[in-house]
């Protein structure tokens, strides 16, 4: 019987560190941005991030913005990224881009080279709301 008891005890326990720890060490430390390239005829980018910590992760008011010299300053995500959505522990939320020249008008040349993306965003976990910039950049003289 007292077994049992004990047994409720450190799960109560449990459950009141894993909602309050949140307000101690924010979860954005946690999340994990990364940019691949993807080559090919278009030339495309692969942007993913990740919920590495414990508690589910609530974006809003998300921006997702890319940066990179010379004249590419145009850049077309194969879908909107989303600006409002929740990551559980372990979950992920991945979308594609292109950046194009926009000086040409009658044809598109696409860019290749070295560019940064960074996302901010209001994020909340379990009430703690924070605002965070995470970012990930692309060498494209180094390896990937």
């Amino acid at each position: 019987m007292k077994g049992k008891r004990n047994l409720k005890y450190v799960a109560f326990l449990f459950l009141i560190v894993y909602a309050i720890f949140p307000w101690v060490a924010p979860a954005y430390n946690h999340l994990v941005l990364s940019v691949r390239f993807a080559a090919g005829s278009v030339p495309t980018y692969d942007v993913l991030l990740q919920n590495q910590g414990l508690w589910p992760v609530t974006f809003t008011y998300a921006q997702w913005l890319v940066t990179h010299g010379g004249i590419y300053n145009y850049w077309s995500p194969s879908e909107a990224p989303i600006q409002d959505f929740t990551l559980l522990p372990s979950g992920s939320h991945s979308f594609q881009f292109t950046i194009y020249n926009a000086t040409s008008t009658m044809t598109r040349e696409y860019f290749n080279g070295t560019l940064t993306v960074e996302l901010r965003a209001t994020i909340d976990v379990f009430g703690a709301v924070s605002h965070v910039r995470v970012t990930a950049a692309y060498n494209a003289t180094g390896s990937q």
